[in-house]
């Protein structure tokens, strides 16, 4: 060292200022150059940095989106809210884009990024196999495998992200090597630049220091989602560097920003809708653990007294309807779906009838892990039921009422036949036996008149049981094939005098080769044919006509040539050219004693012949109807 120092004293002035400037510029030189790496290496830690932050970015976005279509799904099988299908499917949209971006930036990790690809194409599929189901739980099994679906994706993705953290941690321990690198860098430079290098050197260091400290605290921020601290606005790497993390810092916001606006969303969804969703446990008091708001509308009880009070719910179920609900409970863990109705206690102390409908969720191994549900309000349709109810029972008894009367009436028409029948025999009897001897003109005219009023008597009393005991159903009927053109001229042969009195024509308008044939009883059938025509002559003008004919009804089968058409529908009209009826007393033709205006025409009859036909012919399977015009005739 004195050898050293001797010979630079030794050395002329020039030889010495060259030392002296060429031994501070040589340690100026090589701390550029030592400068110049670490800034290399800055560089390279911040790429590594921002790539990890966008890595873990895309990361909690795609756990965020898988979450949110998970949801969205089982939040439209609840309440077939529409809405909830079009999250769905934009989240997997969105998780699709994730995975792509991913791919992108982890080049290096390949694998894992097609790992994470085909998980989430599984859970997709499995919640397209639980849509097509069309409702909770779907397929045995299947909500099971949807939920240990999800817990391996987020285990996956939250491994992923702390492999991410443990990096961006290897990061920081390389900025800090770096940052010691360049503290002795500074130092050397301090040491070894001597005049002009010691302030250059000092201002590099007060600012490289300053800068570097102020990243490694903004990584330690970012990583705790804290605001990020100020930095210099450089164009050198510490500057892009911070650059980087203020917009890692930025995406990570937005996401954030995302996941609060997604739950909002299905917050909004679920208040929403007109039916209370819920979760419970699956065991003990079956304790709600989630309820949504609109409970308080329906029972006035707020959510979080449902959530807080031990036994809230088993307490305020009616104590007539709690037996029952506990033991159907038994039904949702052998089928994994159950409903019920029962009475609940509102806060005002009356109670309301709610549809409370549940479905049970399973864990891996297939024991009861929660059970998911929602209730509606049915207090009205359950209030209506009941008067509904009220209703049918007042009915019922109305109807017996009226079955005893109609029964009474029937005890007493029968007695009243038979008492009335035995004098008016007697009467007939004596009145045709005093025909039988000589009597006067006159005394002749009034027995004629005694026995016309008994055997006019004896009709009434007749029809009269003939309509009660079709009333009771007790018509004895025999059911044939019968010719309709026989029948027909049967009727007419009976009614051919009182036509032949009344002057009235009759028209066959039956074709004489027809070979229709009817299922009837020929008897009754000719008593309707006899009451029809009758009426037709009766109330018909002086000079008229009476029509009978038959034709195919609509829509019956067609005949077979040469063969009985049995089976058709026909239509047998009896028309006639009297004045007609009025249109506001054809409906009151076919009841009971009703006559309408015979009575001012001085015509006959109890009123009896149209109400008997009709229950005949429809008692026979058939139908009877009018058509009038007012001064031109009825059929």
């Amino acid at each position: 060292m004195r050898r050293l120092v001797r010979w630079v004293q030794n050395r002329s002035p020039i030889t010495k200022g060259l030392l002296v400037i060429g031994i501070p510029a040589a340690a100026l030189l090589g701390s550029l150059l030592a400068f110049s790496l670490t800034l290399r290496g800055l560089g390279q830690a911040e790429a590594a940095v921002r790539q990890a932050i966008l890595v873990r970015h895309e990361i909690t976005g795609a756990l965020g989106q898988v979450d949110h279509a998970h949801s969205a799904i089982l939040t439209h099988l609840l309440t077939g809210e529409a809405a909830s299908f079009v999250h769905h499917r934009e989240a997997r949209e969105a998780v699709r884009g994730a995975i792509a971006r991913l791919e992108r930036l982890e080049q290096d990790d390949l694998p894992r990024v097609a790992g994470l690809r085909t998980m989430v194409t599984e859970q997709f599929t499995r919640l397209d196999r639980l849509m097509a189901a069309g409702r909770l739980p779907g397929p045995p099994g299947l909500l099971a495998e949807i939920h240990a679906g999800m817990d391996a994706i987020r285990d996956y993705l939250w491994a992923w992200e702390r492999d991410e953290n443990e990096e961006l941690i290897a990061h920081r321990a390389r900025l800090d090597r770096t940052l010691r690198i360049a503290s002795g860098v500074v130092l050397a430079s301090l040491v070894a630049g001597v005049g002009g290098g010691i302030p250059l050197a000092f201002l590099l260091a007060a600012g490289i220091v300053h800068r570097t400290r102020r990243l490694q605290e903004n990584t330690r921020r970012l990583a705790q989602r804290l605001p990020l601290l100020p930095v210099p606005p450089l164009s050198d790497e510490i500057g892009l560097t911070a650059q980087s993390l203020d917009e890692a810092a930025a995406l990570l916001g937005e996401t954030d920003r995302g996941l609060r606006e997604s739950e909002a969303k299905f917050r909004f969804l679920v208040s929403a809708s007109p039916a209370v969703i819920y979760t419970a446990r699956a065991h003990g008091d079956y304790a709600a653990t989630f309820i949504s708001e609109k409970v308080k509308a329906l029972v006035g009880h707020d959510c979080v007294e449902f959530l807080q009070e031990p036994g809230f719910w088993a307490r305020h179920i009616h104590p007539e309807d709690a037996p029952r609900i506990f033991t159907d409970l038994s039904r949702l863990f052998e089928t994994g779906r159950h409903a019920h109705e029962y009475r609940f206690a509102h806060k005002d102390g009356s109670y309301r009838w709610v549809y409370d409908e549940m479905v049970l969720i399973r864990d891996d191994a297939g024991a009861p892990q929660e059970i998911v549900g929602y209730w509606i309000d049915i207090t009205k349709r359950r209030d209506a039921m009941e008067i509904l109810r009220q209703a049918r029972e007042e009915a019922e008894r109305a109807r017996g009422e009226a079955e005893e009367a109609g029964r009474a009436r029937s005890r007493l028409l029968s007695r009243m036949s038979h008492e009335l029948r035995t004098p008016m025999n007697a009467i007939l009897g004596f009145a045709q036996l005093m025909e039988m001897n000589g009597l006067t003109t006159e005394q002749r005219a009034h027995t004629g008149e005694i026995v016309r009023a008994g055997r006019r008597l004896l009709r009434l009393i007749d029809a009269a049981l003939e309509v009660n005991r079709m009333d009771a159903g007790s018509v004895a009927l025999s059911l044939e094939p019968v010719a309709v053109r026989e029948v027909v001229e049967e009727a007419l042969d009976l009614v051919r005098p009182l036509a032949a009195q009344q002057h009235v024509s009759l028209v066959d308008a039956v074709a004489e080769d027809e070979a229709r044939c009817v299922l009837a009883d020929k008897q009754r059938l000719k008593q309707v044919l006899h009451h029809l025509l009758t009426n037709a002559v009766t109330f018909n003008r002086p000079e008229g006509s009476a029509t009978v004919a038959c034709t195919q009804a609509p829509g019956g089968r067609p005949r077979i040539a040469g063969a009985p058409a049995l089976g058709e529908r026909l239509r047998i009209t009896v028309a006639d050219t009297g004045p007609g009826i009025r249109p506001e007393a054809m409906g009151s033709l076919f009841g009971a004693f009703e006559r309408l205006d015979a009575e001012e025409r001085g015509i006959s009859g109890i009123g009896l012949g149209l109400v008997t036909s009709k229950r005949l012919v429809e008692v026979m399977g058939g139908t009877i109807g009018l058509e009038s015009t007012p001064g031109l005739g009825s059929t």
